[in-house]
């Protein structure tokens, strides 16, 4: 069995399986789809320091506000590469952007990950 993670919700404990990557730490190799559904690799993108938000769905408020807000914080940054990457297909991904304002962003599916 994993090890499992306690993380609370308004005190209440969430049981999660495994554990959470340290910050800093360095991801292992993934693909994801970009919006014209072509693929790219993390090794693929630009080797400056990287922020991935990893949510379920932008069609839910909180992880689309989460979206925004990391969008609005990190805005005009050049030396930070800003992901968020959910599991819905690329053509909701974009017309969650285009509906935010947030034409180029940065969003990539796991939807053919397992």
């Amino acid at each position: 069995m994993q090890n499992r993670t306690k993380i609370t919700f308004k005190g209440d404990p969430i049981h999660t399986v495994g554990s959470l990557p340290k910050t800093g730490s360095i991801a292992p190799e993934f693909t994801l789809v970009k919006h014209d559904l072509s693929e790219i690799k993390l090794s693929q993108m630009p080797g400056r320091a990287k922020i991935l938000n990893i949510v379920p769905s932008l069609d839910t408020a909180v992880c689309a506000l989460s979206f925004k807000t990391f969008v609005n914080a990190l805005e005009g940054s050049t030396n930070i590469l800003f992901y968020t990457i959910s599991k819905d297909l690329p053509f909701a991904q974009m017309r969650v952007c285009l509906s935010e304002n947030l034409p180029n962003s940065e969003v990539l599916s796991a939807f053919r990950s397992n």
